[in-house]
């Protein structure tokens, strides 16, 4: 193993280390905001708890993604775009596929509530969200890995961490075991998102392609 190889594997390994600190520390955000929660909703706004995890999620994913963007001399190559033409197709094409199937289960189901149901909720869910998101695990994580791994495993380990970020959000809400027992909507459904996040924005070339995704399935 010559020293490029040995650098590539101790920043893949280094990521994993930082993406359990991070989901830790995504932990510790819940219980502070179940600890802070009652006098949030003293100022009576939903925009509080939009701001709240905006910071949260600046400070936990957002910094150390770009630590670990830096440490893969990558902390702008994710930004750019090989092709515009690319990247809109391998976005809308999987995203509208996702959607599709969204709009289509709730047809079947008679539901059609939203994942969000206010302004603020639609900028948190299908906005901000997306960006972040797609920014630590298709961005820094899938960067990281892609360094040691090829894009077939390098995909299936991030799209597993991806499933994992959203455990702590889950337990809090009290739907964690509905979401592991269930095949369909729940944790199952999480990880095939993930990994089809990555083939967006390894088949588009763009990270912007895996967030056109994640936005499209996060609409309904």
């Amino acid at each position: 193993m010559n020293k490029e190889e040995q650098r590539n594997k101790q920043i893949a390994i280094t990521t994993l280390v930082v993406f359990f600190i991070i989901l830790i520390a995504w932990t510790g955000a819940w219980l502070l905001w179940l600890a802070l929660e009652a006098r949030f909703e003293a100022f009576g706004s939903e925009w509080v708890e939009l701001l709240y995890w905006l910071l949260m999620k600046t400070m936990i994913w957002i910094l150390p993604g770009f630590w670990i963007l830096k440490r893969c001399d990558n902390a702008k190559g994710i930004f750019r775009v090989h092709s515009w033409k690319k990247t809109l197709t391998w976005g809308l094409a999987i995203g509208g596929v996702l959607l599709a199937l969204s709009i289509g289960s709730r047809i079947v189901g008679s539901n059609w509530s939203l994942p969000y149901a206010s302004p603020s909720g639609f900028l948190g869910v299908v906005i901000i969200a997306p960006i972040w998101e797609e920014f630590i695990m298709r961005g820094a994580v899938f960067s990281a890995l892609r360094l040691k791994l090829h894009f077939l495993s390098a995909n299936i380990v991030t799209a597993f961490l991806f499933m994992l970020l959203h455990f702590p959000g889950w337990y809090f809400k009290g739907v964690l075991q509905m979401n592991l027992l269930n095949p369909l909507s729940g944790a199952l459904a999480i990880l095939l998102i993930g990994f089809l996040l990555g083939v967006a924005a390894e088949k588009g070339k763009s990270l912007y392609s895996a967030i056109i995704v994640h936005m499209l399935n996060n609409l309904f």
